[in-house]
């Protein structure tokens, strides 16, 4: 089979997209909120991934503490979908990000009190 004309590549995408980078990156005040959400991106990333690999670490039973963090996730993206449908994207992300400081912060004081694991545990599906 022979094709006539020019053969359409993924170049149609590149048009579309770096005059929306050339628009983002001329605004001042765009391209500070790009810079700040892509920090809170990474951050978030590295504290998710960081706190689930160090699920194996707590107390107990490393492969049932791996299990409920690795579940719990199904109630919390349910959770954050219905937040940001009620109560929008911007108050959702600080809610989130300020219980995920609390619950962080109460873990170190929780570890040293003669609480228990049940409660470190506790916090610790809370910040996740």
């Amino acid at each position: 089979m022979l094709v006539k004309g020019p053969i359409e590549t993924k170049d149609k995408d590149k048009d579309k997209i770096f005059p929306v980078v050339k628009e983002m990156l001329s605004s001042r005040k765009l391209a500070i909120r790009f810079i700040i959400i892509y920090f809170i991106w990474a951050v978030n990333a590295f504290i998710f991934y960081g706190l689930s690999i160090n699920s194996t670490s707590l107390g107990g039973n490393k492969y049932v503490n791996f299990a409920l963090v690795s579940l719990i996730e199904i109630p919390g993206y349910t959770v954050a979908w219905v937040c940001i449908q009620k109560l929008g994207r911007r108050i959702s992300l600080i809610g989130s990000l300020l219980v995920c400081g609390v619950t962080c912060t109460l873990t170190i004081f929780v570890a040293n009190a003669s609480s228990g694991n049940w409660a470190v545990i506790t916090l610790f599906l809370l910040e996740n």
